[in-house]
Parts: C-alpha cells; structure tokens; sequence
C-alpha cells in the first residue's frame, strides 16, 4: 500500500510546503497544516499529491512535477477518466506510462517552470481544487 501524502504551494506566499496533515471544518473549509508549523485555508494554496513513485536518484514524485525521461521533459498530472497519474510529454508524445526507474525529477511547474521548453503551457492553477 502507498502512502498518501500533500505537497501545498502557496499561492500568495510563492513556496512548497510539506503538508503535516488537513482537516475539516465544514463542507466547504479545509485547513491544510504544514510539516513546517503553518496553517493554510484550502483557497490559500494547491495541493499536490505524492504518486507513490521515486525516480532514479531516490527523489518522490508528486502531481505537478517536471520529470526528464530519455531526453524527454514531460509533467505529471492526474487523469480523472481512468484515475490514475499520467506524464504529459511537452516536446512529443511518447506515451503516459511512468517508468520511474529511468526518469529523474527536475523541478515543479510551480517553482521551475523555465526549464520547460518556452511555448509550453502550463497553468499551475489548474491544479487548484
């Protein structure tokens, strides 16, 4: 069984956090509690799920990731249709098959969206509940 486990990036604050843990406080109201002793509305940031994956060095791999895989740069992102995590190659479809062992993490979209190719994009906002 993986682990579930959040990443949030801040959205006003432009920083990740590691997510300690979240709560309910109605049907609409979330508080997202970090590792590092903050406390977020669900409105203040995106959460970004870890795959249950490491790449090749050992890293965790999240949703809204940037992986290098055979040359290739692609982001991963969540597919509702078949509920799973998917990697959308930027420079040319190869497929959406996650083949950790042969990839490594590069960045985020949120933080290192410049080592994507220049008309590629991305809108991290889309990644908001």
């Amino acid at each position: 069984m993986r682990e579930i486990e959040f990443r949030a990036w801040c959205i006003e604050e432009k920083r990740m956090y590691s997510v300690l843990t979240m709560e309910q406080i109605n049907t609409k109201h979330w508080h997202i509690y970090s590792q590092q002793g903050d406390v977020f509305s669900i409105n203040q940031v995106i959460l970004t799920q870890f795959t249950g994956l490491y790449d090749k060095n050992g890293n965790k791999i999240y949703e809204g990731d940037i992986l290098e895989f055979r040359g290739s740069k692609g982001v991963i992102k969540w597919d509702n249709e078949y509920s799973r995590f998917i990697i959308t190659y930027v420079e040319y479809i190869l497929g959406d098959k996650i083949e950790n062992s042969f990839s490594i993490v590069l960045g985020n979209i949120f933080q290192n969206v410049d080592i994507l190719p220049k008309a590629t994009e991305i809108n991290p906002m889309s990644y908001a509940f």
